[in-house]
């Protein structure tokens, strides 16, 4: 050490990391001589070329320094890199720093120990940020770098997200020289309702011995995801809920209650449009609904539901009731989902019941309608099924319509009787709106399977009687006072038949009947006491019903001469010059005239 001046370093080693803080040091130098003296100091790695002008130190204090004797001064040095010709270089590096005065034309030397580290790894994450939906896991892959010619051991560290959302958060590798790795970070995303929607920033950590932590930043961005809930209670209705007695009252709208859960990892908001299922089929627009839905109102109408909130709101349909059939069936369909999260984006809504229904009952009862409509069946069948079945043969008016005849006989006063050739004999009363049915042949025991057919009905000058003709020949007198019916059946009989109310024509009550001769008109006298037959032999017979010397089994039908044998197809009572005749017309065009007074 020379005598003219001392030199001192502050430290005999120093630790140094590439790329991280400059490793400082200094030197002093105290001048011993006797005058003034300038000093200057250069660094110089163990290996390295000298260059004029060093780039990886530098002198926080001034190059060069001119004390006065026994003074001293102090060179401040930071390293801030390692000498280009030893970059990469891992390892104890002598620095020699070289102090000289030109005045002294002197020099001396001060031994460093530089412990080199090696530079830090290089880091690049793929992603900035990383973006996951909730329920999925992601892989955070991050590319490390060793630029060193030595290998390193290190471990990567990865904070900022919470510990539960990671399967592992630290590597530990090792990088051979020059090397690349690319390490992955698997990360879970929990369901929507535990991942809130957003940023979350995170760092990756080089973690090595002696040295000083590298990281790297970036963001991991949770998607909106996940969808609400929507359940109805109930689903389906009938209003009213109870049906009533005698009328449906319809006093309320129906109410559904609608609950919305949000299962997402956002804030919603928004509103549901609900409309009425229409149906195009062929039915509905032949038979159009009597009931009209008037208004579907959402309360509230607009849906805000926080983070892993509920909501209840309500649906209120107002219709109008029909008030006959069996009812009407309604369904109403989400049609829309307008439910935004906080960032604007579309959240699913999951609608356990789609559709809700709606039977709305009339309000007058089905069980009332229904006995309406038998009562109107049987309504119908009294009025048109009591009628006649088959073809009319003959109508008959009664002879005298009046007030007095209504009083004494309500059966007989304003009833016009028809005949039918299945045998029907109804009574149609002119001042009533139902039919009477007075007389069947289900009366004649001999009756055959088949009916017979009416031909001809009259009524007897005093409205009491109606005569009725038949196409085998029968003839019944029907009495209104007591209600039931006489029959007149006559046969041929030989002359000398020992009978005692033998006759050329009786009456007689057995099944002997003479079918062949069809009953083609009656006529009754203007007494009412005889009864004149037209038939299809050509034969006129007359009855006479009064007579009190005859009994009923001797009743005699008597044969009226004068006729040819011709069908008698009409016969009728006439006068001339005081005296009564029978007019008959019949086959091929006849017309006889019949003196009663000489019978």
């Amino acid at each position: 050490m020379p005598d003219q001046f001392r030199t001192y370093i502050s430290q005999p080693s120093l630790d140094f990391c590439p790329g991280g803080s400059p490793a400082k040091f200094w030197v002093a130098v105290q001048n011993n001589s006797s005058g003034y003296a300038s000093f200057q100091l250069n660094l110089k790695a163990a290996g390295a070329e000298e260059t004029n002008s060093p780039t990886w130190y530098r002198l926080v204090t001034a190059d060069s320094y001119t004390i006065p004797p026994k003074d001293c001064i102090k060179f401040k040095v930071e390293i801030l890199s390692l000498p280009p010709d030893r970059e990469g270089f891992v390892g104890i590096l002598c620095l020699q720093a070289h102090i000289y005065s030109p005045e002294l034309n002197d020099a001396d030397c001060q031994i460093l120990k530089l412990a080199v580290t090696g530079l830090p790894p290089e880091l690049a994450l793929h992603e900035d940020p990383f973006k996951a939906n909730p329920d999925t896991q992601v892989q955070i892959a991050v590319d490390v770098k060793n630029p060193n010619d030595q290998p390193i051991s290190m471990a990567l560290h990865l904070n900022g997200l919470p510990p539960t959302w990671l399967v592992r958060d630290q590597v530990d590798i090792i990088l051979a020289p020059k090397d690349i790795q690319t390490i992955t970070f698997p990360c879970q995303i929990p369901a929507a309702s535990a991942s809130p929607q957003g940023l979350y920033p995170f760092a990756v950590e080089v973690l090595q011995a002696n040295t000083t932590t590298d990281s790297s930043i970036a963001n991991l961005e949770v998607l909106p995801g996940g969808q609400v809930e929507l359940a109805c209670e109930p689903p389906h209705q009938q209003v009213p809920a109870t049906p009533g007695r005698w009328l449906n009252r319809h006093r309320k709208p129906a109410t559904y209650k609608l609950t919305y859960c949000n299962q997402s990892n956002t804030a919603v908001q928004g509103d549901i449009a609900i409309q009425e299922n229409t149906s195009n089929s062929f039915w509905r627009k032949i038979f159009p609904r009597q009931t009209k839905i008037h208004q579907i109102e959402h309360v509230p109408e607009r849906i805000n539901l926080p983070l892993n909130a509920d909501r209840a709101t309500q649906i209120n349909i107002k219709y109008s009731p029909p008030w006959l059939g069996w009812g009407c069936y309604k369904e109403f369909q989400f049609q829309e989902y307008q439910l935004n999260s906080s960032v604007e984006a579309p959240v699913d809504v999951h609608n356990q019941t789609p559709t809700l229904s709606l039977d709305i009952l009339p309000v007058i009862p089905r069980w009332l309608q229904g006995v309406g409509i038998i009562s109107l069946i049987l309504l119908i069948w009294a009025l048109l099924l009591q009628g006649h079945q088959a073809t009319i043969k003959h109508v008959e008016f009664p002879h005298q319509i009046s007030l007095e005849s209504d009083l004494q006989n309500n059966l007989s006063a304003h009833n016009v009787v028809s005949g039918a050739q299945n045998g029907t004999l109804l009574a149609w009363p002119l001042r009533d709106n139902f039919l009477w049915l007075i007389g069947q042949n289900h009366l004649n025991p001999f009756n055959p399977p088949e009916r017979k057919a009416i031909e001809v009905v009259r009524y007897s000058p005093d409205n009491t009687k109606i005569a009725v003709g038949f196409k085998n020949g029968e003839i019944e007198i029907y009495d209104w006072e007591y209600k039931k019916f006489q029959r007149l059946l006559w046969d041929e009989v030989k002359a000398d038949n020992q009978d005692p109310c033998y006759a050329e024509e009786r009456f007689i009550d057995s099944p002997r009947i003479y079918k062949s001769d069809r009953v083609y008109d009656l006529e009754f006298s203007p007494d009412g006491d005889v009864l004149y037959s037209a038939h299809g032999s050509g034969r006129i017979l007359k009855w006479q019903l009064f007579d009190q010397s005859v009994t009923v089994e001797c009743l005699q039908a008597r044969y009226i001469s004068g006729v040819q044998n011709n069908t008698v197809a009409a016969i009728t009572l006439v006068e001339q010059d005081g005296e009564p005749f029978l007019a008959a017309a019949g086959q091929r065009n006849h017309l006889t005239l019949i003196n009663l007074e000489n019978l």
